[in-house]
């Protein structure tokens, strides 16, 4: 179990035919609209999509499952904005502000109950084009929002030691520390894997400590 200060998100493959009242859908998108911004600059705008014009969206993202959803929020990013404010090349940072507006949301969301779908990697352009974006901004994600009897979990994580390290790259972080009991640290159902793992880490702080 993740610790409940840990925000987890769901996903889902079929929705409920259930709307999304007006309250919720304000506190998903001020989740949104309050997201980090380099440079207090907010960048970020949202588009709430719950035409038919959903179909339409959905087939451009190429996922048909943003169709089943009642709500899509189409993320804006203003990349001119980024640059007027910050300077040359601060347009790159609009793909950082937007994944952090898109995972408020999400949290938001599950806060009550929603499951939500996070699309990326389409054409932006085309996207734009339907949902009548300036030519100066871009859509860089689609969200849909919805209930589900079947929520999708987050696929399993790697284990802690195996991507957090100490100093320097690879210094795996439990051969550093004695008796840490960190939750998923050795994340992985194999408990040979694991007690191999914790004697690895043990050798490795006997080694530091003689070099």
């Amino acid at each position: 179990m993740v610790d409940a200060e840990v925000p987890t998100v769901s996903s889902f493959e079929r929705c409920r035919n259930e709307t999304i009242g007006r309250k919720t859908l304000g506190q998903i998108l001020e989740a949104g609209r309050r997201a980090p911004s380099p440079g207090r600059v907010q960048s970020a705008e949202f588009i709430v999509i719950e035409s038919d014009k959903r179909k339409k969206v959905s087939e451009l993202a190429g996922d048909g499952r943003l169709e089943q959803a009642p709500t899509l929020v189409a993320v804006v990013v203003d990349r001119e904005r980024l640059e007027r404010n910050l300077g040359s090349g601060a347009g790159r940072f609009a793909e950082g502000e937007a994944a952090v507006a898109v995972q408020n949301m999400r949290v938001a969301a599950e806060r009550h109950g929603i499951s939500s779908l996070w699309v990326g990697g389409f054409d932006r352009g085309r996207i734009g084009k339907a949902l009548k974006v300036p030519e100066s901004r871009e859509v860089a994600a689609v969200v849909g929002f919805a209930y589900t009897d079947d929520p999708v979990e987050q696929d399993p994580k790697f284990a802690m030691n195996d991507v957090v390290f100490y100093d320097f790259y690879d210094n795996q972080i439990a051969s550093q520390f004695d008796g840490i009991e960190w939750e998923g640290l050795y994340d992985t159902a194999d408990t040979a894997d694991r007690v191999l793992r914790r004697w690895v880490d043990s050798a490795r702080r006997r080694l530091h400590r003689v070099l």
